[in-house]
């Protein structure tokens, strides 16, 4: 409102008193001034705001305006009287002085006879002028009123001729106004909705790029997954088969060193070549056997077998810590997915949420963020 009063201010201080035309101009001029401001003030504010705040700003601006034309019929009143003063000074004064001066003149100068009775009768005369005088201010007083009542008469009807040409005015500065502004109301909401779809929009592309990237991420995720389980299984069925390996082979050592207990020959009566030596009984003969190569024969069978089985068991341990590993993968991978959906799931909603109440844009978008921030943090904890 300071813009518009010192613009009037500045125009029509100097050219007071003026037309009604003029004072008119300014106004607009000063109302488009004030008009973009007001855009650039009202810039981020709801639609209901602004209408609110323009139509005060318009009432206060219509009373300025009265009081600029008030302010103008004044000063051109007293300019007029002004006028009318000097007007009588300058032409009737002038000429009432100079015509009794001439006419006394002009007596003195022609009369003739006694110069008592000149002065006498000039007296008389004086007399009756005064009371033609007299006469005539009756007359005159009554032609004034008269004229009074016609001048009257003659002010009110230019004065309704000018109320009538006020009341177009305005009215047809109202319908301008008016028309202004469903124009710049107008203006506002397409801007305002333009300014709403355009954010709309920046948030669905981030919506969608943070929805394709995190599909991206998932199927990365699932491909890598999907393979390191294949290769899991592949070391277990590897693993499984080579325990199965391991167990046959165990069990063909035992039938071996059970049959060669069972297939043993039994100890001789008397030794030979005084060793321990064991009757053969295909031969009936003595066949000389060390008990000390026998010991030692039987000692790498036992060895053998307890290395397979060690071996067997280490390969079960390996096989179940591998099984606990990608169990534990599988959960972290599981857990690191419903985190990613929880993420672009809240930034769809926060996107869809602004769109639909932009006043509180700023906080849903900062809400949405602290959520998908959040389940970031506890990815990378479960990671």
């Amino acid at each position: 409102m300071k813009t518009y009063n010192d613009f009037m201010m500045s125009e029509l201080s100097p050219k007071l008193p003026c037309d009604s035309d003029e004072i008119r101009k300014c106004h607009n001029a000063a109302f488009a001034r004030l008009e973009s401001c007001f855009v650039l003030e009202t810039a981020g504010l709801s639609t209901n705001t602004v209408e609110e705040c323009f139509i005060q700003l318009k009432i206060s601006m219509d009373e300025t305006l009265e009081e600029w034309y008030t302010k103008n019929a004044n000063s051109t009143r007293d300019s007029c009287n002004a006028v009318i003063e000097n007007l009588r000074k300058q032409h009737l004064d002038p000429d009432i002085n100079d015509a009794y001066d001439r006419f006394k003149e002009d007596y003195e100068r022609f009369a003739i006879g006694a110069q008592d009775v000149i002065a006498k009768v000039f007296f008389d005369l004086q007399l009756k002028l005064n009371d033609d005088m007299k006469q005539f201010t009756t007359r005159l007083k009554s032609l004034k009123d008269y004229d009074k009542k016609l001048a009257l008469e003659k002010a009110a009807r230019a004065f309704q001729e000018q109320e009538t040409e006020r009341i177009k005015e305005e009215q047809s500065r109202l319908q301008q106004e008016a028309e202004n502004r469903r124009n710049e109301m107008a203006h506002l909401i397409e801007k305002q909705n333009a300014e709403k779809q355009r954010f709309g929009q920046k948030m669905k592309n981030m919506a969608d790029g943070h929805q394709e990237q995190m599909e991206n991420m998932n199927k990365a995720n699932e491909k890598t997954l999907k393979d390191e389980k294949g290769k899991a299984d592949e070391e277990i069925q590897k693993l499984n088969q080579e325990l199965l390996d391991e167990k046959e082979e165990n069990g063909r050592n035992l039938r071996e060193v059970q049959e060669m207990y069972a297939n043993a020959p039994a100890p001789g009566p008397a030794p030979c070549y005084g060793q321990a030596s064991f009757a053969s009984p295909n031969t009936g003969g003595c066949r000389k056997v060390s008990l000390e190569s026998k010991s030692a024969s039987r000692k790498p069978q036992a060895e053998i077998m307890y290395q397979r089985t060690e071996t067997a068991r280490l390969w079960q341990q390996n096989s179940e810590r591998k099984q606990r590993e990608l169990e534990a993968v599988q959960s972290a991978k599981f857990h690191e997915g419903l985190l990613n959906t929880i993420a672009v799931g809240s930034a769809v909603v926060g996107a869809a949420a602004c769109a639909a109440f932009p006043p509180a844009a700023p906080i849903i978008a900062t809400c949405a963020a602290i959520v998908s921030f959040g389940a970031f943090l506890i990815g990378n904890v479960f990671n």
